[in-house]
């Protein structure tokens, strides 16, 4: 088994621009690992979204998601030489990915997700 989440406290430890990552990250650990029994119940679409030169967020924590997310339908969006700022270089590829994932599910809420993001690409496309 994988081990549970992971991450760079050190990269976090360092520097003033961390301080804001520091105080959501570490309390973070001990919420996550109570959450690991309870990955197994989560039924839904799942995106995970993980560059391999991530040095916030260890890109092993995507695979770990991937194996614990049993009784979900999981899409992998692995980028190859991106870090953390990946959400914001790579975000139309991110953005067709959550509407064609999350369009395509029989939850009614997903679904409704799905057809607001289609609709703001529409008007994205538009103007």
């Amino acid at each position: 088994m994988v081990q549970p989440i992971r991450g760079s406290l050190t990269a976090l430890r360092a520097g003033s621009e961390s301080k804001g990552a520091n105080a959501e990250i570490i309390p973070l650990r001990p919420q996550l690992e109570a959450m690991v029994p309870r990955w197994q119940s989560l039924a839904m679409p799942v995106l995970i979204v993980q560059g391999d030169k991530d040095c916030l967020v260890h890109p092993g924590n995507a695979l770990f998601m991937r194996q614990m997310q049993i009784n979900s339908d999981v899409r992998d969006l692995h980028r190859e030489g991106l870090g953390h700022s990946m959400l914001w270089e790579e975000a139309p590829v991110i953005r067709d990915n959550v509407i064609e994932l999350f369009g395509s599910s029989s939850d009614p809420l997903a679904q409704l997700l799905g057809q607001l993001s289609a609709y703001r690409k529409c008007l994205t496309l538009l103007s």
